[in-house]
């Protein structure tokens, strides 16, 4: 059977266009903190697996009661039937991820560095700590100063080649060939913006192009 590499779409707005945007995507995520309060009129009109994001969760005094206490948006998410909740490995607790799992949801634990891509080893030691926490996925995010940088990332899913439980790219303009190559070297997804100008974070590509691309090289190596 050929294998179909995985493509998540990002919305931070709920407009009609937006929903159709990611309609060629595996998975969507909620961007509930670029949405606004809002953000659950849309997981009701989506139809594919879902990733809840709301990285206002624990910011300011919410840090302090990290652990503590269940958010509100955290809870309501998973009301609305979210298939995934990502948090931030600084956020992230035992507590709060056995909360989600034990209320079907699994957990994505992603790690970001907005300012450089560490080395290889760096990010093997990040990612041994992040999935000693049990979550469902890791998710690894570094920022690329030059295109050698594209190199970490896929280096790293090439040493995890047979877990399907990773994902890892740059960010940044840079960053663009790993974001595309990731699945190929065995990321279990890719994450791509809804469309053109909507991008929750540099380098992301349209949804529509990814998958233009993807389906391409899904072809190719068939043939």
């Amino acid at each position: 059977m050929k294998k179909r590499y995985k493509i998540c779409g990002v919305l931070v707005d709920g407009r009609e266009e937006s929903l159709r945007g990611v309609e060629c995507a595996d998975i969507v995520e909620v961007r509930a903190d670029l949405v606004g309060e809002n953000w659950d009129e849309i997981p009701p009109r989506l139809t594919k697996p879902w990733i809840f994001t709301d990285r206002r969760l624990f910011s300011g005094k919410d840090a302090e009661r990290r652990g503590k206490k269940i958010p509100k948006n955290l809870d309501r998410a998973l009301s609305l039937g979210a298939s995934f909740v990502d948090f931030a490995i600084e956020h992230s607790s035992e507590k709060l991820i056995k909360h989600c799992q034990k209320n079907g949801a699994k957990v994505v634990v992603s790690y970001h560095n907005f300012s450089e891509t560490p080395p290889v080893e760096e990010l093997r030691m990040f990612l041994n700590v992040m999935r000693e926490t049990n979550a469902d996925i890791c998710k690894l995010a570094t920022f690329a100063n030059s295109l050698f940088d594209n190199a970490v990332p896929l280096a790293i899913l090439g040493a995890f080649a047979s877990s399907s439980d990773i994902t890892a790219f740059c960010m940044g303009k840079l960053g663009t060939i790993s974001r595309i190559l990731a699945p190929v070297f065995g990321a279990c997804f890719t994450y791509a913006s809804a469309q053109k100008g909507l991008e929750s974070a540099e380098g992301q590509l349209a949804v529509s192009e990814v998958r233009l691309i993807l389906d391409k090289l899904e072809n190719s190596n068939e043939d």
